[in-house]
């Protein structure tokens, strides 16, 4: 056996051996480097891009029977989070801060992105579709940053 022979033995070789090694670690390569991505989406996800901002919204109900605040408050919520989805769900926070049982209006309070008012205002305006509220519809009347200016239209009606 000649030299020129025993090194391309010993390539031959190194190769075999370089590609059972690549062949045992690719597979914990491609877990951990998946692992960083799936990191690196959640990161961006929930990275605030834009500032969180705080809306009111005056909500008048058309009710056949009468609601007690509790109740319709828990199902005003739930209606709405179950239109809004897992995702924008962690992003919006939606609480009902009042309620008028003679007037049969409601404010609603909307944190989070600027776009959050308006997925609230889209499920308040077609939750009649599915029909979580029972016997209520909700009518957005306004929006407003100041929850003093509708309670002064609050207050009217």
């Amino acid at each position: 056996m000649d030299v020129e022979s025993f090194i391309s033995w010993g390539a031959l070789i190194l190769s075999i051996l370089s590609m059972a090694i690549l062949a045992f670690t690719l597979p914990r390569i491609h877990k951990q480097v998946r692992q960083l991505i799936e990191e690196f989406a959640i990161s961006m996800l929930t990275r605030r891009k834009y500032r969180r901002v705080k809306r009111y919204i005056l909500v008048k109900f058309l009710c056949i029977d009468e609601e007690d605040y509790n109740v319709l408050s828990n199902r005003i919520k739930s209606s709405i989070y179950s239109f809004l989805g897992h995702m924008l769900r962690h992003k919006c926070s939606i609480e009902v801060i009042s309620y008028k049982q003679a007037s049969r209006r409601a404010i609603i309070r909307v944190r989070g992105e600027a776009i959050c008012v308006t997925y609230t205002l889209l499920a308040l305006s077609m939750q009649h579709l599915k029909n979580e509220l029972g016997s209520c519809i909700a009518i957005p009347i306004r929006t407003s940053g100041l929850i003093s200016r509708l309670r002064r239209k609050y207050l009217k009606a």
